[in-house]
């Protein structure tokens, strides 16, 4: 199953790149360069305001869901599960750290030593508040990534839409006889240079989802499935947009 995800990743990259070849050899030179610096200035837009978009996303919608989910992790079976803080046994986690529970925090790159210690400083004083402390521990650093890369798919996506405008009038000179001669070998280079741009979008969205999604399904792990491949592999490894993910 693994080996299938992979190639699955793989062939996505693959037809990124085709599709984006031959759209570029369509669009031409000038439509596509106009289409790749709206992309690029897309991308620097959405990075820039992501983290502020992404706190609001986070403090209204996101961070009380995937603080009852991660309530729900902190058993052995959370499947069909409603954990509450007075359900979950937090002195055995963190004195025993059974697998599930190391499993599921090492998947997201979170110190169990940092939240256990931070744990067991507030149980001193209050242990209800300990419990509340360990579960915003746990959830605080999954609910900032999940909304910072919601927030920039939101940004992402509309400021396309503005810059698509700018295509729309570069469609009409792209008409004149002389520019239109250096259209197609122009648009074919910079529809690589799209889809390579896209890929690392790709990739940042798949690394952050997989959890959520196939990894509930299949049982395998994002860093299982994509040391199989080796397209994948080696655009994550020089991802410029993975914006602190850990894995």
């Amino acid at each position: 199953m693994n080996i299938a995800l992979a190639a699955g990743l793989e062939l996505l990259l693959i037809l990124i790149f085709v599709g984006c070849i031959m759209l570029g050899k369509r669009t031409g030179l000038l439509k596509s360069l106009i289409g790749l610096l709206g992309t690029v200035a897309a991308i620097i837009v959405a990075v820039i305001f992501s983290s502020q978009l992404g706190t609001f996303i986070n403090d209204n919608y996101v961070e009380k869901p995937i603080e009852a989910w991660v309530m729900n992790q902190l058993t052995p079976d959370p499947a069909g599960t409603q954990s509450t803080l007075e359900s979950i046994d937090f002195d055995d986690l963190f004195a025993n750290t059974p697998s599930f529970f190391t499993d599921f925090l090492n998947n997201f790159g979170i110190d169990i030593k940092s939240v256990s210690e931070k744990y067991l400083e507030a149980r001193a004083n209050d242990i209800e508040q300990a419990k509340i402390a360990a579960v915003e521990n746990i959830a605080g650093p999954i609910s900032e990534m999940v909304s910072r890369v919601l927030a920039f798919l939101i940004i992402f996506v509309l400021s396309l839409i503005l810059f698509r405008l700018l295509f729309w009038l570069a469609s009409f000179i792209a008409k004149i006889p002389i520019i239109r001669n250096f259209d197609t070998a122009g648009g074919m280079l910079f529809g690589v240079i799209k889809a390579i741009l896209l890929s690392f979008v790709l990739i940042m969205v798949v690394h952050t989802i997989y959890p959520y999604t196939l990894e509930k399904v299949t049982g395998y792990t994002y860093k299982q499935v994509t040391e199989k491949t080796i397209v994948y592999k080696t655009f994550e490894k020089f991802n410029p947009l993975s914006l602190g993910y850990k894995d």
